[in-house]
């Protein structure tokens, strides 16, 4: 299975170091592949603090994700409630 959407960053910082880290620490919960890009650019790895930077992903930017595997709906759900959360602040 898979689930993909775009969704675009509100947070003040973009997807910085510590937003990174939470992203990734969610995204590794699950089972399923995941995979992002900026502006559907460059995909890469969504389970790696450091291909999340190299994105240079900042306010405004469309962050799309791409999850695939059995859990994929439920993962793709917890990342994109983390981003419109804008990361719960961090």
């Amino acid at each position: 299975m898979e689930a993909k959407e775009v969704v675009t960053i509100t947070h003040v910082s973009g997807m910085h170091a510590r937003a990174s880290t939470k992203f990734v620490e969610i995204a590794q919960r699950f089972q399923s592949e995941v995979m992002i890009s900026r502006d559907g650019v460059n995909e890469i790895d969504g389970k790696s603090v450091l291909g999340c930077l190299t994105l240079g992903v900042e306010i405004g930017h469309e962050l799309h994700i791409r999850v695939s595997g059995p859990d994929c709906e439920e993962c793709l759900t917890a990342l994109l409630d983390l981003v419109r959360r804008n990361f719960d602040g961090v």
